[in-house]
């Protein structure tokens, strides 16, 4: 997210209102825009199927069939988005751009066969119709290819695309299952017809901004794979941290009383996964403020204190940079984590007392909104301290904390369904305030280490500028 900091610190160098308004809302658009187009075309959606008075369980199946796309997408290629940012961005560091656009073949394959032995085993004993499960199987295919697009795009610093790409894409599938129910095709088949449409527009728009900037095709479509053998912790982090984002419901949809099956295919827990849908959204202010607050104040006395150290500044130098960077990140971690909290606290609010009421959502949904609101403000939190820690590629900690948060969300969540119904919803604040403690003390201790373990370790910008010294003789010698 280097990229969005830099494009904010131009703006809020400015140091005008008006500058200030347009750096929040940039950070707000590029931050959450994806997430709140795909929120709107859901709804958009739901309020269509009532309208045209389809039936619950069609609707069921329409928007759990969405549901599950999206967050078997979303896991499926998690880890291999992490490698293989880090791989574009290694590459682009040493100006060695001839790679890329191939690994991206590379990438999709292995994903594309991943993601059709996912499918082919999810639907493989499922009684739904074949044009149902095949469109189903296209929109998770797309998603997964979106996803894998997005790191590429992000290298590229031009996160508008990104942006554009998706409000373009809902606006045609939404238009397009319009259309398609209007020539009179059966409606489950037009929503689903439209969504795949639409995102395979996105799809291409995606494609032929990476390809045009990343003019390069060769061979060697699979030379990012050392990376996922020589940093396996970086595919590991993300994959553990996206299943831990999930892992509850999945536990919910398995083990508790209110889950339901459809069609002998989707397990479902409708009162917890609606509870779960508003509790995360209660999140998206912190998404912005991190990007604001850590992304700009912090990074600049980041690339201070790696610059005292790369260009053999004073020990004074090094102390008081170090103090500067440390005090500005604190500062905002704490910042960030105040807002966030009276916001979450807010959003409950009117989340129990007008929306969830106004949706005719059950007590039971409520209460599980409160806690899961609470647990996902300090997953959120916890996200971050790996964010951070990552930059400073302490990717053993960072695993750590992965791990500890999927592990203990599954292990509590288990225990609260043993435990009653009273106890739903608490499985996910309490891994997450688990996993806050433990992130803040390791991030502590690394603190108080930093110039040595930097120093010791080599950071990652002396390592990227010794391979780049590298680059630039070999380019030298072939000359």
């Amino acid at each position: 997210m280097a990229g969005i900091g830099f494009e904010l610190r131009k703006i809020y160098d400015e140091n005008t209102i008006s500058s200030k308004i347009r750096g929040f809302s940039y950070a707000s658009l590029i931050s959450v825009g994806p997430m709140i187009m795909s929120v709107i075309m859901l709804i958009i959606i739901s309020i269509i199927l009532r309208i045209l008075e389809i039936d619950i369980l069609q609707r069921q199946m329409i928007t759990t069939s969405i549901m599950y796309a999206y967050i078997f997408s979303m896991i499926s290629v998690s880890g291999f988005v992490m490698v293989i940012s880090r791989y574009i961005a290694d590459k682009i560091y040493i100006g060695d751009i001839s790679d890329i656009l191939s690994s991206l073949v590379g990438v999709l394959s292995i994903n594309l066969v991943l993601g059709s032995l996912i499918a082919g085993i999810f639907f493989m004993n499922s009684s739904l119709n074949f044009i149902f499960k095949l469109l189903s199987y296209m929109f998770f295919i797309e998603l997964s290819v979106i996803y894998i697009l997005i790191a590429y795009i992000s290298a590229l610093k031009d996160y508008m695309k990104i942006v554009k790409g998706f409000i373009i894409g809902t606006f045609i599938s939404i238009l397009s299952s319009i259309i398609l129910i209007l020539i009179g095709l059966e409606i489950t088949t037009s929503i689903q017809l439209g969504l795949v449409i639409g995102f395979l527009i996105t799809t291409v728009l995606l494609s032929i901004a990476i390809s045009s900037f990343f003019n390069i095709m060769n061979i060697n479509i699979f030379k990012f794979i050392p990376y996922i053998f020589n940093m396996p912790q970086l595919f590991f982090i993300n994959l553990f941290y996206t299943l831990g984002l999930f892992s509850h419901n999945f536990i919910f949809w398995k083990f508790s009383e209110i889950s339901s099956e459809l069609n002998s295919t989707f397990i479902l827990s409708t009162t917890y996964d609606n509870a779960s849908f508003f509790a995360v959204l209660t999140i998206l202010p912190a998404t912005v403020l991190f990007i604001i607050k850590v992304e700009t104040a912090f990074y600049s006395k980041y690339r201070k204190f790696i610059s005292s150290l790369d260009g053999g500044g004073s020990l004074r130098d090094i102390e008081i940079s170090k103090k500067e960077m440390i005090d500005v990140l604190r500062r905002e971690l704490i910042n960030i984590m105040k807002v966030q909290l009276v916001l979450t606290f807010l959003l409950i609010i009117f989340g129990t007392t007008i929306l969830l009421p106004l949706l005719n959502n059950d007590r039971s949904t409520i209460e599980i909104f409160s806690l899961l609101s609470i647990g996902y403000f300090m997953t959120y939190m916890t996200f971050i301290i790996i964010t951070i820690l990552l930059y400073f590629d302490n990717q053993n900690d960072a695993l750590k904390i992965s791990i500890i948060f999927l592990v203990s969300n599954i292990t509590l969540s288990y225990i609260t369904i043993v435990l009653g119904r009273m106890y739903y919803g608490l499985g996910l604040p309490l891994s997450s305030l688990i996993s806050l403690i433990i992130g803040l003390n390791l991030l502590n201790k690394m603190l108080n280490n930093i110039d040595y373990r930097l120093y010791s370790k080599q950071s990652p910008f002396r390592k990227t500028k010794l391979y780049k010294n590298k680059f630039l003789k070999r380019s030298d010698n072939s000359e």
